[in-house]
Formats: structure tokens, C-alpha cells, sequence
């Protein structure tokens, strides 16, 4: 089980109202499913994390669906690509950035 995964498990045990967001559509399916079967309250979306209109765009939807209001964030998100240091190349370090960095500050400001 992933970490967001106990995440999500944890927090609807307790009554929360949560959305999540996947890049993959058919774990974000398989999960939301799963969670609904359990009585929980889980919504999700598409998301790619890297891409500033995705994610605007889960800001939005986010919003709409908690009245602009957000009690808990929860940016689980990172990556990593391993290899030696002299076999990166520019994709390797944006993908680092646009991940680890621009997602975590954009989705908390």
C-alpha cells in the first residue's frame, strides 16, 4: 500500500470528505472504487502534476467542491529518476523541478 494511499484510509476512517488526484486514470479508478465499496467519501481527478493548467485546474475543482474552503492539504506527491549524476540530461532535472518543486509551491499558494 502507498503512502497516499494509508493517507487517504486514514482520514475518511475519521469522517473527512477527501479528493484526490492521480495521474494514472486506472488507479484513480481502482482506488476510488475501493475506497466507495468501504463507505468513504472520495472524490478524484486526473492530474499530472507537472503541468501548471493541471494543476489549476484541480485547484479549482477542489474549491468548487469545498465551497473554497480547504481544512487539509495533503502534497504527496515527488519523484526521482536514478542514474549517475553525468548521465542526466535537461528533461531529468525539469521533471525533478516541475515535480518535487513547482507542484509543491504551486498547490500551496
Amino acid at each position: 500500500m502507498c503512502v497516499s494511499y494509508a493517507i487517504v484510509e486514514e482520514l475518511a476512517g475519521f469522517g473527512a470528505r477527501i479528493h484526490i488526484c492521480d495521474i494514472s486514470e486506472t488507479l484513480l479508478s481502482q482506488s476510488l472504487s475501493e475506497w466507495e465499496k468501504k463507505g468513504f467519501q472520495v472524490s478524484g481527478s486526473i492530474c499530472d502534476v507537472t503541468s501548471r493548467p493541471d494543476r489549476e485546474k484541480l485547484m479549482q475543482t477542489v474549491s468548487s467542491l469545498f465551497d473554497g474552503k480547504l481544512n487539509i492539504l495533503v502534497n504527496n506527491v515527488g519523484g526521482i529518476r536514478t542514474k549517475p549524476t553525468v548521465e542526466y540530461v535537461a528533461d531529468d532535472f525539469s521533471f525533478h523541478i516541475s515535480t518535487n518543486l513547482e507542484s509543491a509551491y504551486h498547490l500551496n499558494s
